[in-house]
């Protein structure tokens, strides 16, 4: 009898069981992406969704909610009950430039969130339509000087694109009018339909783009070639030295989870960026795989709050009302 009881208690310390003694996850997963489809979040999440589903053995779906430049839906997340079955997928944007740049975010990062992993890198590409006179980023910049405020850039709202464009100004003595979008992908659209001159957004999303020559690559916000535009150089190449637009997408859940289930999805999802199909992927559409603990995925998120913080002091750009 004690022989089968120690067996028993065994068995029970390693099974994957939480909260009631039910095995995570048992039923599909919500994961909540602040960004309407067809956009860089897209392109560098669901091939890491779908291997999560197969991984877990339940489906993890996406949810597109773009509106109000992703705030809904983080604010979703950051209300949703602790049990694992709502995730994020957040952003630097979301995360640490947000708020600086609104005065009453109805979350707070990174207090109402239990960081799981970031996922992705990708750099920044910035494109123009095919009628705009520039073809390199300096041609672009001394147009802008001799035609000051002609230039028109989209972006996905406020976040990491603005921000990014706003550095490219200050370090090229240039200006540009700003045009927000429900997302990269309808502003994507705007740049094909010629009425949005230039867009920084991850190559990705405007690989077929390019090779139609639907759209035009002017540089590339990587310190590296990347291997899906080995002809694109750097910004920082072409001229302004030391120029970098890098995004990054990462796995969060409310605060307050389980940490049983912030490991177990931390490990699952880090196995999973390791694999060199994952990679290879990643690598074809301008990523790629990161992959951390989360406690240092909570650690960066608190350094690029304050690193934001001053870039946007340094800008003059006054924190919103929402």
């Amino acid at each position: 009898m004690r022989l089968i009881l120690v067996c028993l208690l065994t068995v029970i310390s390693v099974a994957p069981v939480f909260g009631q003694g039910v095995a995570y996850p048992n039923k599909p997963v919500r994961v909540l992406v602040p960004y309407a489809p067809g956009g860089g979040a897209d392109v560098m999440s669901r091939p890491i969704f779908q291997k999560l589903g197969e991984v877990l053995g339940q489906p993890f779906l996406a949810d597109n909610r773009g509106s109000a430049g992703g705030i809904i839906a983080v604010e979703t997340v950051a209300r949703a009950a602790p049990d694992g079955y709502t995730l994020l997928l957040g952003s630097g944007s979301t995360q640490a430039i947000n708020p600086s740049l609104f005065t009453n975010l109805p979350y707070e990062s990174p207090k109402d969130f239990s960081p799981i992993t970031m996922t992705v890198k990708a750099p920044l590409v910035l494109v123009s339509n095919s009628k705009f006179p520039a073809r390199t980023v300096m041609e672009a910049i001394a147009y802008g000087k001799a035609n000051p405020g002609k230039i028109n850039f989209g972006s996905s709202g406020a976040g990491s694109e603005l921000l990014a464009m706003e550095m490219l100004q200050q370090m090229g003595g240039f200006k540009v009018q700003h045009i927000p979008f429900k997302g990269s992908g309808p502003a994507f659209t705007a740049v094909l339909a010629g009425d949005v001159d230039m867009f920084l957004v991850n190559v990705g999303v405007v690989t077929s783009a390019l090779k139609e020559g639907r759209v035009r690559a002017l540089g590339n916000g990587a310190l590296l070639r990347l291997q899906s535009i080995p002809d694109v150089p750097t910004i920082d190449e072409a001229g302004l030295k030391g120029y970098e637009a890098v995004v990054w997408y990462g796995l969060l859940a409310p605060a307050g989870t389980p940490k049983a289930i912030i490991d177990r999805l931390n490990a699952e999802t880090v196995k999973i960026l390791k694999l060199p199909e994952m990679t290879n992927q990643f690598n074809v559409v301008g990523g790629f795989a990161a992959g951390n603990t989360s406690e240092q995925f909570a650690d960066l998120i608190r350094r690029e709050i304050a690193m934001w913080a001053k870039v946007v002091k340094s800008a003059g750009i006054q924190p919103q009302a929402l």
